[in-house]
């Protein structure tokens, strides 16, 4: 036997060899060390699709388009808990840990599970949105960029100033439905300026409301509104169409330019600040979101055509709102005093010929309820003289009515006056009179308030500690609160007073009001 064939016999002979056990795949056990480093391959293939020579040069927002699209439908579970700030972030900015954090945060957002996280992840998912990724049509687009508008403006506000200019972009860019449109609330002063403008087809409830939107001060939250609606809604529809007419008469004079808004026309860019890439031209088009609001493309570029609310006016009218308020209730005599502001002759005239026309009118249907039927008459007297035949009885002689009470003839009402001496004793000493209050305290007497709740009352608004006043009256803060509610409540039919965690406030729609019923 040759050398070969006896180690080809030695090796067949092993027994290790002669075991029937059969080898399969068993998978790969990794330590927490080797998982915490494990990557994903698609993060790998991500940034490969931009590695090459022909993505040196490539624009930012083309690069995050075709990344977007590669991980559109892509999810991850990984735990990320640092917080960064980036400004206008793409993908290629972030570093692995960052963009694991990030497809694992829009994961769950997917889930409807929607956390607050870092900044920049908010913004990338929106850009998202905008460049149609991750979506099925543009109106899903919308759709979803306006619910995480909302969602997540109320776990961080930072988003909401850009997502209010991008959303009315996006219905504009990719031609949504008006419907979904006007449901944005960037169109809140549009409708109201509406409605204003088409004021004499409008309920007097629509004019008072889009009055408000441009005002300053609220006319509907005054208790004297709600107890007079009416007289409040009619005076201030009377009062807008005598400052309309005004205005109109005066060379080119408007009273929408002068009080509520000016009309601009501006170049616009899309999606401004945002990460946007346009694949090819715009097509010309005019895209109208209501009479007022419009966007234009011409050659591919973009103007916006709107009205914009000029800021100081709001204060003008709302000192015309708040005067025409005070003026009401001193003429219904309210109860509840109001401080009035100062404002131009203008609006002064303008506000007493309103209430002017205001009580005229009433006065008017008040006489026009009063209606009496003649032909009536005679039953009516003679029914009042049967009346008075039952009523008339035989006179009683004095001394049956009195006869405890003898006088002379000439003094019998003196006599009957007079007290008995055991009776006045019973009575007892006459009540101290009372101490003189000053007006201040008879004012929040008369509204059923005490010296306590007064002094904390006053301290509030006067901006002063209200837990010291409590303290030094012995009563605790909330206790005070919830009587000064209570007390007010029929007045103003709501609470006055609120906490913002343990510290109280007035409620600033009614602060000038209180100030003025209690000459603070």
């Amino acid at each position: 036997m040759s050398r070969a064939e006896e180690i080809i016999k030695s090796v067949l002979s092993d027994k290790k060899l002669a075991s029937s056990k059969v080898y399969r795949d068993e998978p790969l056990i990794f330590t927490a060390s080797k998982m915490k480093n494990y990557t994903p391959a698609e993060y790998g293939e991500m940034k490969k699709l931009i590695s090459g020579r022909d993505s040196v040069f490539m624009p930012a927002n083309q690069v995050f388009y075709i990344q977007g699209k590669y991980m559109e439908s892509f999810t991850d579970s990984f735990d990320y808990k640092d917080e960064f700030v980036r400004y206008f972030p793409t993908y290629r900015d972030l570093s692995t840990s960052q963009l694991r954090g990030y497809f694992s945060w829009r994961t769950k957002l997917r889930q409807e599970n929607i956390q607050k996280a870092p900044i920049p992840f908010a913004f990338i998912y929106m850009y998202e949105l905008i460049n149609l990724i991750g979506v099925s049509s543009p109106e899903d687009g919308f759709l979803k960029l306006k619910d995480f508008s909302q969602r997540y403006g109320e776990l961080d506000r930072r988003i909401l100033a850009y997502s209010k200019t991008w959303l009315c972009d996006f219905a504009a860019y990719y031609g949504i439905s008006h419907e979904a449109a006007l449901s944005l609330p960037a169109f809140g002063n549009d409708e109201a300026l509406i409605c204003l403008m088409k004021h004499r087809e409008m309920p007097p409830e629509k004019i008072i409301a889009a009055l408000e939107a441009f005002s300053s001060y609220k006319i509907t939250k005054s208790s004297f509104y709600k107890k007079n609606a009416d007289a409040v809604t009619d005076t201030v529809c009377r009062l807008f169409t005598i400052l309309e007419e005004y205005y109109g008469k005066k060379p080119g004079g408007d009273i929408f330019l002068r009080l509520f808004a000016k009309p601009v026309s501006e170049d616009h860019f899309m999606f401004y600040s945002a990460v946007f890439y346009e694949k090819k031209r715009h097509c010309d088009c005019v895209y109208s979101f209501n009479e007022v609001n419009k966007y234009i493309c011409r050659d591919g570029k973009w103007k916006r055509e709107r009205f914009c609310p000029v800021k100081d006016k709001a204060g003008k009218l709302g000192a015309l709102l708040k005067n025409t308020d005070y003026r009401l209730r001193t003429e219904y005599g309210f109860k509840s005093a109001l401080k009035p502001v100062e404002s131009s002759g203008l609006f002064d005239d303008a506000i007493s010929r309103a209430v002017a026309e205001h009580f005229e009118e009433k006065r008017k249907k008040e006489r026009a309820a009063v209606v009496i039927d003649i032909s009536k008459l005679g039953g009516i007297r003679r029914s009042a003289d049967e009346t008075r035949d039952k009523l008339i009885v035989e006179e009683p002689a004095e001394d049956d009515i009195f006869p405890w009470c003898p006088a002379p003839e000439s003094d019998k009402s003196a006599a009957c006056d007079t007290q008995e001496p055991e009776k006045a004793a019973e009575q007892g000493p006459a009540a101290p009179e009372q101490t003189d209050m000053s007006a201040a305290e008879q004012d929040f007497q008369k509204y059923g308030l005490d010296a306590a709740c007064a002094l904390i009352l006053r301290c509030l608004l006067k901006g002063e500690d209200p837990e010291a006043a409590a303290r030094s009256s012995g009563i605790m803060l909330s206790v005070a609160a919830d009587r000064i509610n209570d007390a007010l409540f029929d007045y103003f039919s709501d609470t006055v007073i609120e906490f913002d965690g343990d510290m109280p406030s007035v409620i600033e729609d009614y602060a000038d009001e209180l100030k003025g019923m209690f000459e603070i």
